[in-house]
């Protein structure tokens, strides 16, 4: 019972972090789209915006969170943590809709 309440705990706090870091991608590819007309992002730099360790298993899980459900691809081939991703439509229309929920 205890495992139970733990976990929940723990995807709740990763559900945050991917929130924070999806609507905060959606800032930065918004930001460099007359530059980059991809919607490439850097989440590490992402994560150091929102003042989130980049070494911390929060920002790991939540990275696959995103990846898991569709919101973001990954573009390069360095370790996870590391290098670009790409959001995609998905991402994009969830990033705007939790832009203008908050």
């Amino acid at each position: 019972m205890v495992e139970e309440g733990v976990r929940w705990i723990v995807m709740g706090e990763v559900n945050d972090t991917a929130r924070r870091l999806l609507r905060e991608m959606g800032n930065q590819a918004r930001e460099r789209l007359p530059s980059n007309p991809t919607p490439d992002v850097v989440p590490r730099e992402v994560a150091e915006k929102l003042e989130l360790d980049p070494q911390a298993p929060e920002y790991t899980a939540a990275l696959k969170h995103l990846l898991a459900l569709g919101d973001i691809e990954r573009i390069s081939d360095v370790a996870a943590t590391e290098g670009r991703y790409r959001l995609t439509k998905q991402g994009l229309h969830r990033a705007h809709e939790i832009r203008w929920w908050r």
